[in-house]
């Protein structure tokens, strides 16, 4: 019994373990199947046409049905009245919506009524659009024309015409992390410009010491000189160039801090300017990463589009 019970004790943290890293696995593969927007990158749609009815007060009308997806019912209507509009469509009313005096060739020489309903999709699943090609308001259309091939094509253009907006709007995510990269590239340029002058300036600096430092060693062996001269001989003239000497070996350590102080403070612009040149570098593979990232979506997104059909 306690075996037992200890076996199930143990089990439990490993099942558990197991879950959370299926959980972060099905999260990561779904993240990889949409943009950085929300978008699915693939086309898994099927644009099937299926019967459906539409009521109009008393009468109920034969239509047919088919599936918008990444849209629900008022999208799928609205794009609908867009893509009839050209046809001479006439709007008015709701449930069903009425497009009056269109013009659809392909079923009849004459202006017609179309009959339209929209209703979301259970599940997140896809909008489902109805209609119904009417002589009037009671009356389905009699027609030779290929209802079913009409509808089939709708249904690609309307689907096509919520992908496109996908397109557009990742194209601007390329061009945007483009812009980016464009900016990071002249940042890491300035960046190694800047760290070169400086570079320079710190040379510049040091060999100014180094000179200063040398006349200083020359005066400091003068005044040594001058001072063993002047202690042996007592000599008033010999004084005079004592001091003289020890005047110029002052101004010269006066230089040499004053030089000592600008190397500091050109060793310090250096190592910034030095350290500015990683974090531009950085930033320009950051964006470089993330427009091809974008890339290879805009692209994903456009074989999606030519995959609705």
């Amino acid at each position: 019994m306690n075996s037992t019970h200890s076996l199930v004790h143990f089990r439990r943290p490993a099942v558990l373990g197991l879950s959370i890293v299926l959980l972060c696995l099905m999260t990561s593969v779904h993240a990889q199947d949409r943009t950085e927007s929300g978008y699915t990158l693939n086309w898994t749609g099927e644009l099937r046409v299926e019967p459906g009815t539409i009521s109009n007060g008393k009468w109920s009308l034969a239509g047919h049905s088919i599936p918008v997806y990444e849209a629900d019912g008022k999208d799928a209507l609205d794009l609908w009245k867009k893509e009839y509009k050209p046809y001479g469509a006439d709007f008015s009313g709701s449930k069903p919506t009425k497009a009056l005096h269109v013009l659809v060739p392909a079923l009849s020489s004459a202006p017609i009524l179309v009959l339209a309903h929209a209703t979301d999709g259970a599940k997140r699943g896809p909008a489902r659009l109805t209609l119904a090609f009417c002589a009037n308001d009671s009356t389905p259309l009699e027609t030779t024309g290929d209802v079913e091939k009409v509808m089939h094509e709708l249904a690609v253009r309307l689907n096509r015409a919520v992908i496109q907006p996908q397109v557009d709007e990742q194209q601007k995510v390329v061009d945007r992390y483009a812009d980016k990269l464009a900016g990071a590239q002249k940042d890491q340029a300035q960046a190694e410009r800047k760290a070169a002058n400086a570079n320079d300036d710190l040379e510049d600096a040091k060999r100014d010491k180094s000179k200063v430092g040398d006349k200083q060693a020359e005066q400091q062996q003068e005044v040594v000189k001058l001072q063993k001269r002047y202690n042996k001989s007592g000599d008033a003239d010999d004084l005079r160039r004592l001091t003289k000497a020890q005047a110029e070996l002052a101004d010269l350590q006066e230089r040499m801090s004053r030089e000592l102080k600008d190397e500091q403070r050109a060793q310090k612009d250096a190592n910034k300017r030095q350290d500015d040149v990683p974090d531009a570098e950085k930033d320009q593979i950051e964006y470089q990463k993330a427009k091809e990232k974008a890339i290879s979506e805009l692209e994903a997104l456009k074989r999606k589009l030519e995959a609705v059909r």
